[in-house]
């Protein structure tokens, strides 16, 4: 979490540790129920409505107002992606039939997490500043 968000937040570092543990616990939590909501709902279907509320989850997380909503909206984005992660392994093997083009697709979906996380976290220090 940046200063200028804790301060404008009134974050004390025992919120900062808990906003950083929410998302990676409820991303952890949710791979657990993912193949449940693929399996009754279709890998396909999942992979959509998981895809679609991180993205509006992402825009309420920019633009929260106190630390309850970022509590809340980390939680929320950290199950979104972890509903999205073990699909999307799942529905490559699937449809690639040739194994070098399928661990090539895997390796950049698992490599494009990290790099968008990373990203995503420079470009929103770099407009906070």
């Amino acid at each position: 979490i940046t200063q200028k968000i804790s301060c404008e937040l009134n974050l004390s570092v025992d919120n900062e540790r808990i906003l950083a543990l929410s998302l990676y616990a409820s991303l952890a939590l949710s791979t657990i129920f993912s193949i449940l909501l693929a399996r009754s709902f279709g890998r396909r279907s999942t992979i959509l409505v998981a895809l679609h509320l991180s993205v509006i989850v992402s825009v309420i997380c920019a633009l929260v107002p106190n630390y309850i909503t970022l509590l809340l909206s980390r939680i929320a984005i950290g199950f979104c992606i972890g509903i999205n992660y073990t699909p999307i392994s799942i529905y490559m093997a699937e449809i690639c039939t040739d194994k070098k083009i399928l661990a090539f697709a895997i390796t950049v979906t698992s490599v494009g997490y990290s790099f968008g996380g990373g990203w995503a976290g420079g470009l929103g220090y770099l407009l906070l500043e």
